[in-house]
């Protein structure tokens, strides 16, 4: 007999991808976000007391404490730096003039002087005049300024030509008198500044526009339910916030709301919703704030404000004003505050002093050696 094959059916199981969903409780971690923001608010409202005791109490009483007894070191100090930055800029101008003229040291320093003295004396003249006009006489006064800055050009343009081709007792050019040399030097040079001017204007409206373009390249269009989360957001902020509606807002909420205006020019939604937590959190609103992401980003915003208020607390304890409160009661403290003083006072004015001596030393030189040349001539 013929032997029966046996045909195995697979049994074909439909088997289904099955999702669960877990309900979490988020009050619990409501609840720690909320810990954690409330830790850090007592800490920056306690650095916030302590720069606001600093500024409105410690600093004013250590001014009314310094100036009577350190004004005039600091006025000396003052203005030998003032003397020290004039005798720099001289000698900045004198080596300009050597390497574009190639002439002597003592010859630039004359001439600049030279110039320096006419300017001086265009300007004291005018404010002489000045002082006779009427107040109702504004006509002439403003020709007269006029007249003075044509006077002040015309001595700049002097300037530039003998540094260049020598004074007028130095000419040698006998195809040319010097006032025509002169006339033509001026009208090139003037041409050459309006070109200059005409340049810079060319440039800066070309970088204005350019400007301009980009920024309406970058504005790209919101969708419309992103614009309309942004304004209900904003209108919410700012029924709590703006100063028509509330006059007797505290100085932390008017600093918000210009935070919130900020947010709000550069459309950033998420921004605005972490400001409107912050302003819950003023109000001790706390059960207003529902999602946790929301808390989380006000704790980031607090700790980065914590940050920048610690960093300002660094630089101020570097300030001799710093708890200058407490040192006032202690005269042995106040007495060594006031012997450092006068010790970082005196170091600065030799300091001062020293550097005004080498660079007067070089102005000396070069005038004692024009002085020699002069001599033997």
């Amino acid at each position: 007999m013929a032997k029966r094959k046996h045909t195995h059916t697979k049994a074909t199981v439909a088997t289904s991808t099955c999702k669960k969903l877990i309900l979490i409780d988020s009050s619990q971690i409501r609840l720690k976000e909320q810990k954690k923001c409330k830790d850090i608010l007592c800490k920056l409202e306690k650095i916030k007391g302590v720069i606001n005791q600093h500024e409105n109490h410690c600093q004013p009483e250590y001014q009314r404490w310094f100036h009577p007894l350190f004004a005039k070191s600091v006025t000396d100090i003052q203005e030998l730096e003032n003397k020290v930055f004039e005798i720099h800029l001289i000698i900045d101008e004198v080596q300009e003039q050597c390497a574009f003229t190639g002439e002597d040291p003592g010859i630039a320093y004359e001439k600049i002087n030279e110039f320096k003295s006419r300017s001086e004396k265009i300007k004291a003249e005018f404010e002489q005049s000045s002082e006779k006009v009427d107040d109702a006489d504004s006509r002439t006064y403003e020709e007269k300024r006029d007249q003075v800055k044509d006077e002040l050009k015309e001595n700049y343009f002097l300037y530039m030509f003998e540094s260049c081709f020598g004074t007028k007792k130095q000419w040698k050019n006998k195809k040319q008198t010097y006032e025509e040399a002169f006339a033509i030097f001026k009208a090139d040079f003037s041409a050459h500044m309006q070109d200059m001017d005409l340049d810079d204007k060319a440039h800066r409206d070309k970088k204005h526009s350019k400007g301009k373009s980009t920024q309406s390249l970058a504005k790209k269009p919101i969708p419309d339910s992103s614009d309309l989360n942004l304004k209900e957001q904003y209108r919410t902020i700012a029924r709590k916030l703006h100063p028509d509606l509330n006059p007797d807002l505290e100085p932390r909420k008017i600093e918000l709301w210009h935070q919130v205006q900020q947010a709000y020019a550069h459309r950033d939604l998420s921004r605005l919703q972490t400001l409107a937590a912050m302003c819950d959190v003023f109000d001790e609103s706390w059960i207003n704030i529902g999602e946790v992401g929301t808390l989380q980003n006000l704790f980031k915003e607090l700790r980065r404000s914590l940050q920048d208020f610690e960093k300002t607390t660094r630089q101020l304890r570097k300030e001799l004003s710093w708890k200058f409160s407490e040192k006032i009661k202690d005269p042995s403290q106040l007495r060594a505050l006031k012997k450092s003083i006068e010790k970082d006072l005196v170091a600065e004015y030799q300091e001062l002093q020293d550097e005004h001596d080498e660079l007067q030393k070089i102005v000396n030189f070069w005038t004692r050696k024009r002085g020699k040349k002069q001599k033997r001539n």
